[in-house]
């Protein structure tokens, strides 16, 4: 939980979901530059 925590929360709901479909990071980037984003992900198997 100590990373969830971290997660930036200062946006709540504001983000506009049509906005974000039609302008995608260039509209994320200018209107909330404290979001935060997953970079890169792996996908790993069980040893």
């Amino acid at each position: 939980m100590d990373v969830v925590q971290k997660i930036h929360s200062g946006y709540g709901e504001s983000p506009d979901q049509g906005q974000i479909t039609n302008q995608g990071k260039t509209y994320l980037d200018k209107n909330f530059p404290k979001l935060d984003s997953i970079k890169s992900a792996t996908i790993s198997t069980p040893a």
